[in-house]
């Protein structure tokens, strides 16, 4: 037999078996009679590292065949080991082992053959199983019979128990709230079993090492323990623990309202049922509750009883008990408590009373609690200061005291005796506070902060109050608090001021009622040591009165009036039209239009007349030139208080740079689109100054443009287009003020000034030579009807033939316009063509040459060598030239040039 080491395990017996039986293995071996060894180790109870339950094992062969074997072991410890037998079925399946120790129960096999087990008694105890025969009892061992159908190896492994089991942690006891959970729970120094206990009785399922419960009333005063035990049946109780419950409170007797009399003794009591409870009671104080202590006459501020005494005038309030455990705090309803004890007090209706005003005094009863007895009656008996004071009346006060019973006055001696009650058959209806008699007084003399101007008198009987119980109240028993009427002033002289001055204007309302009231100095009265000064009339917008007011303590007042001026607006100043207003410079580079007059007109001085300053240095009606553009024109206005306003007038003085021009062609040329140069020529007489071409694009024989020129003046503008029309002069050319742009406008709604097409050779008529150019090219097709600036003479397309063909309708505006002639040319300047004696109807070959137009020579269809109306009358009937007459003569001259714009 072999002996195995000792393993500790401190997570548990049942861990430890179960890995022991996981590696227990079975080995089939040929050997002899089974041997045993004991093997005992040491115990040191006071190791604290020492386990409480270690394993031990050891391999048992057995012979072959059928037969029981008995193996002793050894007891080691104070618990002595417990047996448990594993093995493993050889291949055969014949053998199965049981599994278990003294915990585990029954095994039976599930294969063919078995393997079983006894104990042996030990220790004179008997243990479950069969006993063989043959075997002593032997206190040191025990004894294990197993039987082997064939040759094997057992392993057999036990537990050692040793050590002493204690209880580290007790379970502590527990105090809580009915419904609240209250656990106890203990640890102990070994593997343990545990079953707790209420009140010394077994808690069904209760086994783990806590216990919980949801404590309820009965629980209250429950004693808990637990039982804890090891495997190897040791067993520990542990140290009790007891459960408090408490229960919720609940205020069951509620502290009562109550009425009472200075001295008087008064509690108050609050019945709680639940856990015992702590008290605090509270005073409701200005809305706050507030804690009460034990001092004065206050006792038992925290018990359940709450007492007074003696009663005094400033315990009139609402009282509240606070009361708490340790499940929660609840508040007792509020009781009232009502010191009956009355007073009567003099106040003045206005302790400051002017020349205007009387003195009226109330006899006011106060301090006497809502809840207390009403008072019904009352007698009076007044001393008052005759020297500054004149008796007027004496009434009844407010309700319920509302009938007069006795009133006595002298006048010389200052006395009043007055009784006053309730109305005639209503004896319960009394009152608690308010006035009872309201007297009234002139003030005869001046007097300041004066006490004691009226005052109760000693008297016998006494000045006496009478409840609803016909209970009464006396001074002399004093159960009456009287006083005398406070300090009065019986002022009739106002204060007196030192009235500064003011500026003449101020910016604001603000700022001058300010100044009136800083103006306003040195404040005395007679009686107010410190009048006060306001505003009693404030300014207002532009000239304005100010009323300061100085006022004393009683109402008398004095007026000091201020005049002055709040304006803080500036003049609105309003510049001529048009702003900005543009100028187009003359010959000399300057314009002398007049550039109006500004506007200013104020809130409060009205109209206003502006002057003006120009940025040049010049005076308004001095001309405006470029040099000096833009020029600036600022107008000024100054209303009374110096508000200035401006507007600043912009005068912009310049050549123009651009021509807006509208051309329309005389005639009918709807539906036609072309594109023609016209030469615009712009004159600053006495010479021409500009003259340039623009190609527009004619629809419907009108087109439009906006041409860029050189700045300068100009004073005249024509146009022609030099290849179709001849010259206008557009009456009407001006500057348009907006855009600051030369306008031209060639149209006949403008003038008359539509250019007259017929014009070939751009002379300034439309005669034979323009008709002699149509027929000479007649029949030509240009293939266009568009010309430019650089399109060559002669182009006689007149009407705009979409294909620039050359017909009988180009003829037609020879014939309609046959010797028209240009107008006038800007300044009285020659146009540009030579001649200027008309229209030609009749001229020789020879001067056609002279002049260029040789090849017009074959137009001479008479043959007289002139070439007039005649050849044209022919023309029209049909005639044409058969051969090019006078060849030799015309083309030794010049062609004809192309002319310019």
């Amino acid at each position: 037999m072999t002996t195995g080491k000792w393993n500790q395990n401190r997570t548990g017996a049942s861990r430890a078996l179960v890995g022991l039986l996981a590696a227990a293995s079975l080995l089939l071996l040929a050997g002899g009679l089974p041997s045993l060894a004991a093997d005992c180790p040491s115990f040191d109870n006071t190791d604290s590292n020492w386990a409480f339950y270690s394993w031990r094992n050891m391999q048992v062969s057995l012979p072959g065949g059928n037969a029981h074997y008995t193996v002793r072991l050894n007891k080691c410890g104070t618990c002595g080991p417990v047996p448990v037998i594993t093995t493993v079925c050889p291949p055969d399946g014949s053998v199965q082992s049981p599994l278990g120790g003294m915990w585990a129960g029954d095994f039976n096999c599930s294969v063919l053959g078995s393997f079983g087990y006894e104990w042996c008694p030990s220790g004179g105890q008997t243990w479950w199983g069969m006993v063989s025969s043959g075997i002593t009892n032997d206190p040191d061992f025990w004894y294990v019979t197993l039987w082997s159908p064939n040759a094997q190896t057992v392993t057999l492994a036990w537990l050692v128990c040793g050590g002493n089991m204690a209880i580290n942690t007790q379970p502590a006891s527990q105090t809580v709230c009915a419904g609240a959970s209250a656990t106890f729970s203990v640890s102990v120094n070994d593997l343990q079993y545990f079953q707790w206990r209420r009140n010394g009785v077994n808690i069904p399922g209760a086994t783990s090492s806590s216990y919980t419960l949801t404590a309820t009333a009965p629980d209250n005063g429950a004693v808990f323990d637990v039982v804890c035990s090891n495997m190897c049946r040791t067993e520990i109780t542990s140290a009790p623990a007891t459960l408090t419950v408490h229960t919720a409170l609940s205020i069951t007797g509620q502290p009562v309202s109550q009425l009472a009399n200075p001295g008087d003794s008064v509690s108050f009591s609050v019945v709680v049922s639940g856990s015992p409870a702590g008290y605090q009671w509270q005073k409701n104080i200005s809305s706050v509750w507030t804690n009460l202590a034990n001092s004065g006459n206050i006792s038992g501020a925290t018990t359940a009883t709450l007492t007074l005494n003696p009663v005094v005038m400033g315990d009139t309030g609402s009282y509240r008990c606070v009361v708490t455990n340790e499940c929660g705090t609840v508040n007792s309803d509020a009781a009232t408590l009502a010191v009956c004890s009355p007073a009567l007090t003099l106040n003045a209706a206005d302790t400051c009373v002017n020349g205007s005003e009387q003195l009226v005094v109330n006899i006011d009863l106060t301090g006497y609690g809502a809840a207390c007895p009403g008072i019904v009656a009352g007698q009076f008996f007044l001393q008052y200061d005759q020297s500054k004071l004149g008796f007027v009346s004496a009434v009844p006060g407010s309700t319920p005291w509302t009938r007069e019973i006795a009133e006595i006055v002298n006048a010389g001696a200052g006395t009043i005796d007055y009784a006053v009650g309730t109305p005639v058959g209503d004896p319960n209806q009394g009152g608690t506070s308010g006035a009872m008699v309201t007297i009234t007084f002139n003030a005869i003399a001046q007097t300041c902060a004066t006490a004691n101007l009226v005052t109760f008198r000693t008297h016998a009987p006494p000045t006496r109050l009478t409840d609803v119980n016909n209970a009464d109240y006396d001074v002399p028993a004093g159960n009456l608090t009287l006083n005398a009427l406070g300090a009065v002033t019986l002022d009739t002289t106002p204060p007196t001021a030192t009235q500064g001055t003011i500026s003449a204007c101020y910016s604001t309302t603000a700022l001058a009622n300010a100044a009136a009231l800083a103006a306003t100095t040195a404040l005395t009265d007679n009686c107010d040591p410190s009048p006060d000064k306001a505003i009693q009339t404030g300014a207002t917008s532009c000239a304005t009165s100010i009323v300061v007011r100085v006022t004393d303590d009683c109402g008398n007042y004095t007026d000091y009036t201020y005049t002055t001026r709040v304006d803080g607006t500036p003049p609105v100043v309003t510049c001529p039209t048009p702003n900005p207003l543009n100028l187009v410079a003359g010959p000399d580079g300057c314009n002398d239009t007049d550039p109006g007059s500004a506007t200013a007109l104020d809130n409060c001085d009205g109209a206003l007349t502006p002057s003006y300053v120009r940025n040049d240095g010049k005076t308004l009606n001095e001309p405006f030139c470029v040099a000096d553009s833009p020029i600036l024109i600022t107008w000024t206005a100054t209303d009374t208080c110096g508000n200035v306003g401006q507007c600043v007038q912009t005068v912009t003085v310049l050549y123009a740079g651009q021509v807006e021009v509208e051309v329309q062609l005389a005639g009918d040329f709807t539906g036609k689109t072309f594109d023609r140069c016209v030469t615009f020529d712009l004159w600053a007489c006495p010479s021409t100054q500009l003259t340039i071409g623009e190609v527009l694009h004619f629809v419907d024989g009108f087109a439009s443009a906006t041409i860029t020129i050189t700045p300068a003046y100009y004073e005249c503008i024509t146009a022609r287009d030099r290849l179709h029309t001849l010259r206008k002069n557009d009456a009407q050319f001006h500057i348009d003020p907006v855009t600051f742009h030369y306008v031209a406008k060639f149209t006949t709604a403008d003038g008359g000034d539509a250019l007259v097409s017929g014009n070939a050779n751009d002379d300034d008529y439309i005669d034979i030579i323009d008709f002699g150019r149509w027929a000479t090219r007649y029949g030509t097709s240009y293939g266009h009807p568009n010309t430019t600036c650089s399109t060559p003479a002669y182009h006689v397309d007149f009407s705009g033939d979409a294909v620039g063909n050359v017909d009988e309708l180009d003829y037609s505006f020879v014939q309609i316009n046959f010797w028209a002639v240009s107008e006038a040319a800007c300044c009285a300047v020659p146009g540009p063509a030579a001649g200027g004696d008309g229209p030609i109807t009749r001229i020789s070959v020879r001067d056609l040459i002279r002049m260029g137009q040789g090849d017009l020579a074959i137009l001479d269809l008479n043959g007289d060598r002139w070439y007039d109306t005649t050849d044209v009358q022919l023309w029209l009937e049909g005639v044409r030239p058969l051969q090019k007459a006078h060849e030799n003569l015309w083309d030794s001259e010049e062609s004809p040039a192309v002319a310019d714009f």
